[in-house]
């Protein structure tokens, strides 16, 4: 993301971060409102709808972007957010009962780095990247 963002750490980040080495989901974090993030109409759920049918294509996208795929989930990898900070996504399709799901995983010490909404951004720009992975390898 270039020099922008990390003015955007070195200007927040609180003294002394470190990564917990502990994932929990992004909805989670402390300073996480309910309301818009909730399951079903989620944040990212556009995200999700778009990603539906589309497994292989989204495994590839994140192995082209240097993810170590993991278990749990129909398609789950994690994804350097930034060289130093680590996140994880797990995706389900949707099925007979269930929309397609996308879960975000982030270091429980995430918003020690940044503020929540740069998190959002760039969350957004790396789903943008994957978007754009599995349009090129669709031809």
């Amino acid at each position: 993301m270039g020099s922008l963002s990390h003015l955007l750490f070195l200007c927040y980040s609180k003294d002394r971060c470190h990564l917990s080495h502990e994932f929990v989901n992004i909805n989670s974090l402390s300073s996480v409102r309910t309301g818009n993030l909730s399951p079903n109409r989620g944040f990212f759920q556009n995200t999700a709808d778009f990603f539906n049918g589309k497994t292989v294509e989204l495994r590839n996208a994140c192995i082209s972007l240097s993810g170590k795929e993991l278990e749990k989930g129909d398609v789950a990898f994690k994804l350097n957010l930034f060289p130093f900070l680590p996140i994880i996504i797990r995706f389900w399709e949707a099925d007979d009962e269930f929309p397609a799901s996308l879960q975000i995983l982030a270091d429980r010490n995430t918003l020690d780095y940044m503020h929540y909404e740069t998190l959002m951004f760039a969350l957004t720009h790396l789903f943008s990247r994957l978007k754009e992975e599995m349009r090129i390898e669709k031809g």
